[in-house]
């Protein structure tokens, strides 16, 4: 068992370029999580809006990457940067648009939001994809 996080980080980028099945899996859950996000904030679900920022994007304590002095204290998004990501939607092209392209704008428009919580809220919402390759690992051995 891990007693510190490992200074790494998922890039959401990075998925969105690599073909694997894994990938492209990951990307979809991506694109769909902040497509509902978006929508959300569009018609003013605040419910919703609840349920996908504050009550779910905390960092997984069972996947130990980022900066965290002491493993399993990181905080993940705080309220008030939850806040700040849905300032930054109801402000965005996206809005207007009603697309989500990418999520790594969210770090150059929200002070105190770079990698480490950018990955933090991706591996929330690809959790369940590291899972199932965690069980295929796991049956290979």
């Amino acid at each position: 068992m891990l007693n510190t996080d490992v200074p790494l980080y998922i890039d959401s980028f990075a998925i969105t370029k690599d073909r694997s099945e894994l990938a492209i899996r990951c990307h979809d859950s991506i694109i769909s999580y902040f497509q509902t996000l978006l929508d959300a904030v569009r018609v003013g679900d605040n419910k919703k809006i609840r349920y996908l920022i504050y009550d779910r994007l905390v960092e997984p304590r069972e996947i130990h990457l980022g900066v965290a002095i002491k493993a399993r204290t990181g905080v993940g998004l705080g309220r008030i940067q939850g806040g700040q990501i849905v300032e930054a939607l109801a402000n965005s092209q996206a809005l207007k648009s009603g697309v989500i392209h990418d999520i790594q704008e969210l770090e150059l428009h929200i002070e105190g939001i770079g990698p480490d919580k950018i990955s933090d809220l991706v591996a929330n919402i690809i959790k369940g994809q590291l899972a199932i390759l965690k069980m295929y690992v796991n049956n290979m051995r």
